[in-house]
């Protein structure tokens, strides 16, 4: 789910670049940006990710038996 989120922050980088909001040309020409963009996402997102990512993980490894 970080990957995702690394892929989005990348394409709103992008797009934001492309509609003249901001001034990115590029990954690899602003490196600061798109890190300092990313971290800040992360820190923000981190906690909804691991709540989402630990009720994916018990819905599908742990079995869960209804008494009748």
């Amino acid at each position: 789910m970080t990957v995702a989120l690394w892929v989005a922050v990348l394409v709103a980088l992008y797009t934001f670049g492309a509609l003249g909001w901001i001034e990115f040309t590029g990954m690899f020409d602003q490196p600061e940006t798109f890190l300092y963009s990313g971290v800040a996402a992360l820190l923000v997102l981190l906690p909804p990710i691991q709540r989402l990512s630990r009720s994916l993980w018990i819905h599908f490894f742990v079995r869960f038996k209804r008494k009748a």
